[in-house]
């Protein structure tokens, strides 16, 4: 059976425009490892990572979450082999205002490359 492409389905868009957004984003966000175990580590890697990396959220407190969580994504990614994967939504990361998140997305970059199996 076929399976449809991701969309985000742990996030209802039709909540998206109220004042609970930000607090369903970060709820997301922290179970994030949770949506990677049940999508598997090929959909994580061709869909959720994407996503991730497309829909960066402007809220410090998600994009603080979620640089946290990329952090310790590698097994979810198929292990180090696959670490690579995790670069782009990390250096998105690196680079947005906040000093905060971009101190939680370096610390996380720097985590996976100790991790990473070199090409």
């Amino acid at each position: 059976m076929p399976r449809s492409p991701l969309k985000c389905p742990w996030i209802p868009s039709s909540r998206l425009g109220t004042g609970s957004a930000c607090w369903l984003r970060l709820n997301s966000i922290k179970k994030l490892s949770t949506i990677a175990l049940a999508l598997g580590v090929e959909r994580t890697r061709s869909e959720l990572l994407p996503f991730l990396t497309d829909t960066i959220y402007d809220e410090d407190e998600v994009l603080l979450a979620l640089a946290e969580q990329l952090g310790n994504f590698t097994g979810l990614v198929g292990g180090p082999d696959f670490a690579h994967c995790l670069l782009p939504p990390l250096e998105n990361l690196a680079t947005v205002e906040e000093t905060v998140v971009r101190d939680k997305a370096v610390e996380s970059l720097r985590q996976i490359s100790q991790e990473h199996t070199p090409v």
